[in-house]
């Protein structure tokens, strides 16, 4: 008998624990534990940043260029 698994969880409390209660982040450029919340903002400023853009299109023409010679 496990009585605490018989209580009922809403969805969207299943998605809070599973998303911020149970998960650890890491912080790509620092390499520490962080938030959901500083995840979600280093993320959105990386989208915004020109550079980022720059190198996302020299991949994809790169990877179309060798799939075009059969690399």
């Amino acid at each position: 008998d496990l009585p605490r698994r018989g209580r009922e969880r809403s969805l969207a409390e299943l998605v809070y624990l599973a998303l911020v209660e149970y998960s650890h982040y890491y912080h790509p450029h620092t390499q520490q534990v962080c938030t959901p919340e500083a995840l979600i903002d280093y993320l959105a400023q990386q989208k915004k940043s020109i550079w980022v853009a720059v190198k996302t299109r020299v991949l994809t023409a790169v990877s179309w260029l060798g799939t075009q010679l059969g690399l």
